[in-house]
């Protein structure tokens, strides 16, 4: 069984900062919707940076952190 991340899609600080009082969880990801291969991708584990956060790539998701965000890649 795969684990999803819980999440939302965020288009202003305000809701960043709603949707991390949400997740309730102390490290999330910023993903851009229009991102691709990894581009834009932020760890963050503070509301001072959500609230600086000034949406280079447009909307985004903020998801809880999961393990498998960290996992080392490896290329065979």
């Amino acid at each position: 069984m795969h684990q999803v991340a819980a999440g939302y899609t965020c288009s202003t600080v305000a809701e960043l900062l709603e949707a991390y009082r949400l997740l309730d969880c102390p490290e999330v990801v910023i993903k851009p919707v229009y991102g691709a291969a990894g581009e834009g991708i932020e760890f963050v584990s503070s509301a001072e940076r959500l609230a600086n956060y000034d949406f280079p790539m447009g909307d985004v998701c903020l998801e809880e952190m999961l393990d498998l965000d960290r996992a080392e890649v490896r290329w065979s």
